[in-house]
């Protein structure tokens, strides 16, 4: 009796755990349009040590733009 009733709780503590996990792997309308609203056009990396310098300002320059781009998605969906 003590084996079946071992059982019936493990297999409810399997079935919980399983919900909870499958709860968290889906993302959320939001965070699917915050990723969709940042594509662009990144910074290629440079190839010469001299080309170093105007890669550090393309790739700060991409990354402000992309901020700012997240930061407006952001402020929209919770708007909603």
């Amino acid at each position: 009796m003590r084996m079946i009733g071992m059982l019936l709780a493990l297999l409810i503590i399997g079935m919980l755990i399983y919900k909870q996990l499958g709860q968290g792997t889906q993302l959320s309308q939001q965070a699917a349009e915050i990723n969709e609203a940042s594509t662009g056009n990144v910074p290629k990396v440079p190839v010469n040590p001299n080309e170093i310098e105007q890669f550090d300002k393309d790739m700060n320059q991409f990354m402000k733009e992309e901020a700012e781009k997240r930061e407006k998605a952001l402020k929209e969906a919770q708007e909603q």
